[in-house]
């Protein structure tokens, strides 16, 4: 499932200037949100334990295109495993069994980011600087709550 682009407009401007102009009052998301179990926040690293589903793939990509990477990037990294680009990733159906025991790698000019899919639940690694750290919070909280 794709995000309408008149949903992420204010995301495309923030992403030109880079992560420090986003504004999140422009953006929410419109699924049930997913449960976060735990965080762990240090001076420039964030572990999140996340909530396994079908959303988060769409979530989390949302989120990592607010932190200024690709949406292509993104695609053929959590995606690859549903199948083939060229017949927009459906080739195999979304299951746990599928993205489980499976480690993702993401890392630009700010982040460094590890997503390791567990048997229940996905952990969110992030290191960046210090200035970073409310703001991946608060990105995070779009989509997930305690």
């Amino acid at each position: 499932m794709q995000c309408p682009e008149d949903e992420i407009v204010g995301l495309a401007k923030s992403k030109l200037t880079g992560v420090k102009n986003i504004n999140l009052d422009n953006y929410s998301f419109s699924m049930k949100k997913l449960k976060l179990y735990g965080i762990k926040k240090g001076e420039t690293h964030n572990v999140f334990h996340i909530e396994k589903n079908e959303s988060f793939l769409e979530y989390f990509r949302e989120f990592l295109h607010a932190l200024g990477f690709k949406k292509h990037t993104t695609a053929i990294e959590l995606l690859k495993l549903l199948g083939d680009s060229d017949d927009n990733y459906s080739a195999k159906k979304y299951s746990d069994e599928l993205y489980q025991d499976k480690y993702f790698y993401f890392e630009n000019e700010e982040f460094k980011i590890d997503v390791f899919f567990g048997k229940e639940r996905v952990i969110v690694s992030i290191f960046t600087s210090s200035n970073n750290q409310e703001k991946i919070t608060k990105l995070i909280m779009n989509f997930c709550e305690m």
